[in-house]
């Protein structure tokens, strides 16, 4: 009998394109190459045994698999197989959840375990169901079903979805057949998309991929809900949906899904929708409405009116402002009546520190708005709104410079491309002229006035007739070679604040020193280069001798975030907390804080437990398994005060692994002061 391993094993060989050697899936499990060609002789026994075609070693450990049809036929009539108690839980979760229903004896013969295990089993999901509100009843004809209100279906169902999606390729291949069976009466999931498009279009807001991806789920369980006949009944705050834009242009389209799939989506359907798409930034399985919707456009106006005032530039006649601030006010109202905090990078430490003048104006103006919901806006909500007005004053201040224009994909969210946006505006004479999210560059309306695109994402990119260029989210050395020489234009004529406080200084005596700063920084913007107050610091400024360890033995990646995070604790860094948020943070989004192969960079965020700013290096005497199943032997736990303070020390350790060899370079070293001179030499050859 094969067991869960060597399944996952001949689903990769049967299922790849390319050829996959012994190593590379050694790389994949965590194991040994012996323990893997263990498994191959294995398989290679059973196949023998129902005459079917072998796994063949050839040179370099390369893996040959024949007739792969054949052998994807074999594993879809595999009725068992060896899972352990954690896969064989999920697998019934999937099933329940998705099905609605579980006979206990027939499933125990598919898994090949006793009635008393499964039963054991389902028991311990119980608390799972319960977290939905829903209940297990049992049937005499039908096994135990699944019972709830429809909409906490669809909520557990959502999450399972959203779970199998985040699950690394080796491990989806056990649960993809339950996938493909609840999907199967889905026909063109095209139309889905087209419908999504629409509504984007016509309430002109283009939402992340994150929200992208929940709202295509969502739609997909509807369809297939209602063809089961499964309806929502009701839906709570129905007149206040009902009378928002998003409703409307919803009901507008329905006809996409309706008649593409042969439904007839009720109101309360589409309402559901909408009540989607309001919180499209950021979606939890909350209650999420906002009963005392205003008129948005009257607000809007209301705002910018007092900006201009306050500001001291009439900024109302600016269509683009208020078209922009109109769309975007809907959910962050919706989000902070609801108490969803943005999940993307946070931009106030960054705008704070860039727009103070246009930060304090923008905090002020919506004081009215919070007493009247009874809510503060969150600060990173407030920097976003800031942003549009000093995009705004830009756009009235300054004639329209004729550089190139730039396109900018970025798939981790709006902070991230605003990020970037900055750094490039630091250094290259550009025009920003659009950032959007990947799955919106095939229809992307305005691509004939694009010169380039500039991206984060490294793969799956669509093809498109413009030059396309992939940088990382903070620049490296190598993201700048590459910009140079693609002929963007570097910034000129900027100044250097502390030369330009030299020269008056010189001539002139200054009596409030702090004000006239604020005055220069906000006459000069983006031309003037702030190296006044807060000098760049390096990886050398917070990574001490004291936060190294090297030849560090622990069981698994929590013991090494363990070992990382109490280095911070105990030199005053971070409040014992801080532990448990790195350890949390790095088990929701540990595939994005791994940089390369075995090198990770654990972090979360600032509540109120970090102290100051710095850096804690781990070098592992023996590897470790990660969350997604990827190696690590490198790690570099950091702490950030403001968001911002870490950003020149991590670009620094970036470029030690990419371009010094820093993980086979170091992995060996004895001693904590071998791995500092390591550093100290190569950093000034970056």
């Amino acid at each position: 009998m094969l067991t869960e391993r060597e399944v996952k094993i001949l689903s990769l060989l049967a299922n790849s394109g390319k050829s996959i050697s012994i190593k590379q899936l050694a790389n994949m499990f965590g194991l040994s190459e012996r323990s893997i060609r263990y498994d191959i002789d294995n398989i290679n026994n059973i196949l023998k045994e129902k005459k079917l075609p072998l796994i063949k070693r050839e040179s370099e450990g390369k893996l040959l698999l024949k007739e792969k049809q054949i052998i994807i036929n074999y594993l879809n009539s595999i009725d068992s197989f060896q899972y352990t108690p954690e896969i064989r839980r999920k697998l019934l979760l999937y099933e329940i959840t998705l099905s609605g229903k579980i006979n206990i004896t027939s499933i125990s013969k598919k898994l090949n375990t006793s009635r008393s295990t499964i039963k054991s089993d389902v028991d311990e999901l119980k608390n799972i169901f319960n977290n939905f509100h829903l209940n297990l009843a049992s049937n005499y004809k039908k096994g135990l079903l699944l019972v709830g209100k429809e909409e906490d279906i669809r909520k557990l169902q959502l999450k399972v979805f959203l779970d199998n999606s985040k699950m690394p390729k080796v491990d989806s291949v056990l649960f993809n057949p339950i996938i493909e069976n609840f999907l199967n009466g889905l026909s063109d999931i095209k139309m889905i998309e087209d419908f999504i498009f629409n509504i984007q279009q016509g309430i002109g807001k283009i939402i992340s991929d994150e929200a992208y991806n929940i709202l295509k789920i969502y739609i997909m369980i509807s369809v297939i809900r209602n063809k089961l006949n499964h309806t929502l009944k009701n839906i709570e705050n129905a007149s206040f949906l009902a009378s928002t834009d998003e409703y409307m242009i919803i009901k507008k389209n329905k006809e996409i899904l309706n008649k593409g799939f042969n439904i007839n989506l009720n109101k309360y359907e589409l309402l559901k929708i909408a009540d989607l798409f309001l919180g499209s930034h950021s979606y939890n399985f909350s209650q999420s409405y906002y009963e005392n919707w205003i008129e948005v456009e009257v607000l809007v106006k209301k705002l910018v009116e007092n900006f201009s005032n306050k500001y001291g530039l009439d900024l109302t006649d600016d269509k683009e402002l208020i078209k922009g601030l109109i769309n975007h006010i809907k959910p962050t109202l919706y989000r902070t009546q609801n108490n969803i905090k943005l999940q993307e990078f946070p931009l106030y430490a960054e705008v704070i520190k860039a727009y103070p003048k246009i930060y304090e104006i923008t905090s002020n103006i919506l004081k009215d708005l919070e007493n009247f919901i009874g809510k503060k806006f969150d600060n990173d909500e407030i920097a976003i709104i800031a942003i549009y007005f000093k995009v705004s004053i830009d756009r009235n201040k300054y004639k329209l410079k004729t550089n190139k224009n730039v396109l900018l994909v970025c798939g981790l969210g709006y902070g991230t491309s605003k990020l970037l946006e900055q750094q490039l505006k630091q250094q290259y004479e550009l025009n920003v002229i659009d950032s959007i999210p990947l799955h919106y560059v095939k229809k992307y309306k305005k691509m004939n006035e694009v010169d380039v695109i500039i991206t984060t994402i490294r793969d799956k990119f669509p093809e498109v007739n413009k030059p396309v260029l992939v940088v990382s989210p903070i620049l490296t050395h190598e993201d700048i070679i590459k910009l140079d020489n693609n002929n963007l234009q570097r910034l000129k004529h900027k100044t250097r604040l502390s030369e330009l406080l030299n020269i008056i200084k010189s001539d002139s005596k200054i009596e409030d020193y702090n004000n006239l700063i604020k005055k220069i920084k906000n006459h000069m913007g983006d031309s003037l280069i702030d190296d006044l107050v807060h000098p760049d610091r390096g990886i050398l400024d917070l990574l001490p001798l004291e936060n190294i360890r090297v030849n560090v033995a622990v069981l698994n990646w929590e013991n090494a975030l363990i070992e990382a995070g109490m280095l911070l604790t105990h030199n005053g860094y971070v409040k014992e907390s801080y532990v448990q948020s790195l350890i949390k943070s790095f088990k929701n989004f540990g595939s994005y804080m791994i940089i390369a192969q075995g090198v990770a960079i654990p972090h979360a965020k600032n509540e109120n437990n970090v102290l100051k700013t710095g850096m804690s290096l781990l070098i592992l005497k023996n590897e470790v398994e990660a969350p997604d199943k990827r190696t690590l032997k490198i790690i570099l736990a950091f702490a950030s005060l403001d968001n911002t303070e870490h950003l020149e020390a991590l670009t620094q350790f970036y470029n030690l692994v990419t371009n010094c060899n820093f993980k086979d370079k170091v992995s060996n070293m004895k001693h904590e002061e071998d791995i500092l001179h390591f550093i100290c030499n190569h950093i000034d050859t970056q």
